[in-house]
């Protein structure tokens, strides 16, 4: 049906969930392009460096986020990344 019926968003998390894996993290609603890279960036430097379960880790990073000013948040875009273009599909 429509972009957002719901099976888009149940069908690869759970597919991952019956796979094996432990927990999936994902996002119900639509968000830009460069604020998802910028989010995952931290959160995976978060995940793997500073020793927080995954569940801090997700709330540390959101408030993160949230807490950016604008320049901070250009700085904080992977600079493997910057110039890059984006298809928003």
């Amino acid at each position: 049906e429509g972009e957002n019926s719901g099976t888009q968003y149940g069908g690869l998390p759970t597919g991952f969930l019956i796979a094996g894996t432990k927990c999936v993290i994902c996002s119900f609603w639509i968000v830009e392009h460069e604020c998802r890279v910028i989010f995952w960036t931290k959160f995976y430097d978060n995940l793997t460096n500073q020793g927080l379960d995954v569940a801090e880790t997700l709330k540390v990073t959101q408030i993160w986020l949230r807490e950016l000013t604008e320049l901070e948040y250009v700085q904080a875009f992977p600079k493997e990344m910057q110039g890059s273009e984006w298809e928003e599909r």
